[in-house]
């Protein structure tokens, strides 16, 4: 009887010593090569030949593998504490960076409508030089008829005409000068217009490569974390 209960005490052992060393593999102290175990050797062994019974195991459980799995456990803690630190800065930083996002994609919004606002103005403006323009050549046209009619009758009424085709070459000569500097100013105004209108879209332009970038930096944060 007391034979058996000795073998079964001996299985016992053995499986609570396989146990151990499975646990010790898994925490890092066995081999010793591994991260913990400072080349010391934390593999349990059964000596069956042992003469007292805190001899039957060749580990000191109480001292030396306690306060190196105790090591162990308060570096864990300390990791744990430190990864929850550095996950709050993470997130202090995402929700920074959200808002700079925010900030740029509605000044971005913003300079979208004034762009749009200044082509429509553009076009407008456009519109009516054009029509302007139109008229002018128009009034330009009837004048030289005029002056052309004049010019062919002034042969039978050279005397009376000659002083009415003169006041008609004048008021030819300052429309010919009005619609050039008409033409100039038009052609300015639309040049400053169109300058403005491409202005604009490169602030448009620049402002959602800016938001782009950003995006792409939160998510490769994101994906580090």
């Amino acid at each position: 009887m007391a034979e058996f209960e000795a073998e079964q005490a001996l299985a016992d052992l053995e499986g609570h010593t396989k146990s151990y060393n499975v646990a010790a593999r898994k925490l890092q102290l066995l081999p010793h090569t591994a991260k913990y175990a400072n080349t010391l050797c934390f593999e349990a062994q059964i000596n069956t030949r042992a003469q007292k019974a805190e001899m039957t195991v060749n580990l000191n459980f109480k001292t030396v593998v306690r306060s190196t799995v105790k090591t162990i456990q308060n570096i864990h803690v300390q990791h744990k504490w430190n990864a929850e630190r550095e996950y709050v800065d993470f997130e202090q930083t995402m929700q920074s960076c959200q808002d700079k996002y925010n900030e740029k994609c509605d000044e971005a919004n913003g300079l979208t409508l004034k762009a749009t606002r200044c082509e429509t103005s553009y076009d407008s403006e456009r519109k009516r030089l054009d029509n302007m323009l139109t008229y002018l050549v128009k009034d330009l046209a009837f004048l030289e008829n005029e002056v052309v009619k004049l010019k062919s009758s002034c042969e039978a009424n050279a005397c009376e005409t000659e002083t009415v085709l003169q006041d008609y070459q004048v008021e030819y000569d300052k429309c010919i000068t009005l619609c050039g500097e008409e033409m100039l100013a038009v052609q300015n105004t639309m040049l400053a217009a169109l300058d403005a209108l491409m202005g604009y879209k490169q602030q448009v332009q620049d402002v959602l490569v800016a938001s782009r970038s950003n995006g792409a930096s939160i998510k490769v944060s994101e994906s580090h974390c």
